[in-house]
């Protein structure tokens, strides 16, 4: 996937958005998608992404395979849940 049109955008739009380390979220990228495709296999539901269940880092990384995938056919449909504000709860 990392060598895919496009993929190397979407990677440095996520890094810059969330002040990330590119190396940080590429080292989580390749686990991220070898667990969720795993998990999304035959799965037609719709993926809910919490940043409070994971790291800044896997949330880019997730969110960048996410956005990849969605240029393919019959893409996993996913929202991304950001942390809640506390004033608000």
């Amino acid at each position: 996937m990392t060598k895919m049109v496009g993929f190397e955008e979407i990677l440095q739009e996520e890094i810059a958005t969330r002040k990330l380390v590119p190396s940080d979220v590429l080292h989580c990228i390749y686990g991220a998608y070898h667990t969720y495709s795993e998990i999304a296999h035959g799965n037609s539901g719709h993926l809910v992404l919490r940043c409070g269940d994971h790291s800044p880092n896997q949330m880019a990384a997730l969110v960048v395979v996410l956005r990849m995938q969605s240029m393919w056919g019959d893409p996993i449909t996913w929202t991304e849940v950001p942390f809640a504000d506390p004033v608000s709860v």
